[in-house]
């Protein structure tokens, strides 16, 4: 079972060896879980495409340093209340890295607002 993100390339790597070069449904496979890993993560509620948009809508409740996010991925990500679009046509080539980086950097601030330093 797997629980944790970073968890996942031990599972490819096992995969890898056992079958060999893993098919690209495998590999997108394997991105969806780490997308939904890291979206539980980061209090994301769904992940979906809307007009070349990635969409994130949000946990009710969810605390984000909405500024650090905008500095981060500046005009590319539109930040709202309750959702996030990040624009996938501006960052064609590397629309799903920069979904992970925005996943993990959400996820890595709600951890340091959760800590008893961050508070």
């Amino acid at each position: 079972k797997v629980g944790f993100p970073d968890e996942l390339d031990d599972l490819k790597d096992e995969l890898e060896d056992r079958f060999g070069p893993l098919p690209t449904e495998v590999k997108d496979l394997l991105y969806m879980v780490r997308i939904k890993l890291l979206g539980s993560k980061a209090d994301v509620e769904s992940i979906s495409m809307e007009s070349g948009q990635t969409v994130l809508m949000l946990n009710p409740g969810a605390r984000l340093d909405k500024s650090l996010l905008q500095r981060s991925f500046g005009s590319i990500l539109k930040i709202g209340t309750n959702q996030m679009r990040l624009d996938a046509k501006r960052s064609i080539k590397e629309w799903q890295g920069t979904l992970e980086q925005l996943l993990r950097k959400m996820a890595q601030a709600r951890d340091d607002s959760q800590s008893p330093s961050g508070s």
